[in-house]
């Protein structure tokens, strides 16, 4: 019985660190602008429809830095924009052609959005923050909730409430334990 207890205990403390983490990345993210990753991974939340229906708004999708000589045709990447309208912006577009210059001995790309008509001004490697590799259904789900009004500070509650009542039922239980040791000992005399 000890044992399926510690094990209880052992699974939920477990899943509680990986919450954690999730909840403190996403945080990050949000307030760096996608500046922070973890181990080479960026997470980003889609804004517009530019890439419908691969990618639907509010759509979280998850980037890994990558050598810009492994990127080819058709792959789709983060990048930021570097002229005209899209100056100083994110986005995940494909890439539609490339071309390395022996002038400043870079890759050039060119992206566009699978949604948009026109392609996007040429950028360089320097611009690609990394190659999208994974669409999250799950979080993609919640994302798109948490568009909506009043319900991002709820889920923030729920989850800040959450964490509350795991540290104090670790703490509480933890003296539960101490009780009962100090018992058997007392039964043992």
């Amino acid at each position: 019985m000890k044992a399926v207890k510690i094990i209880g205990k052992v699974i939920r403390i477990i899943l509680t660190i990986v919450l954690l983490v999730i909840f403190v990345f996403v945080i990050a993210q949000r307030v760096s602008k996608g500046k922070i990753d973890l181990l080479g991974y960026q997470a980003y939340t889609v804004v517009t429809g530019s890439m419908t229906p691969k990618i639907e708004v509010g759509d979280i999708i998850v980037i890994e830095k990558v050598d810009p000589a492994s990127l080819k045709k058709g792959d789709v990447v983060t990048y930021e924009g570097s002229k005209g309208d899209l100056k100083g912006l994110v986005l995940t577009h494909r890439i539609v052609d490339i071309k390395k210059d022996e002038k400043d001995n870079k890759y050039h790309f060119i992206t566009k959005g699978d949604a948009n008509d026109t392609e996007d001004p040429e950028i360089t490697e320097d611009n690609i923050r990394g190659k999208m590799i994974y669409k999250s259904v799950v979080f993609s789900f919640v994302s798109k909730l948490m568009l909506r009004p009043g319900f991002f500070y709820g889920l923030f509650v729920v989850i800040s409430i959450y964490f509350i009542y795991q540290v104090l039922s670790m703490i509480l239980s933890k003296d539960d334990d101490d009780d009962e040791e100090e018992g058997d000992r007392k039964k043992s005399k």
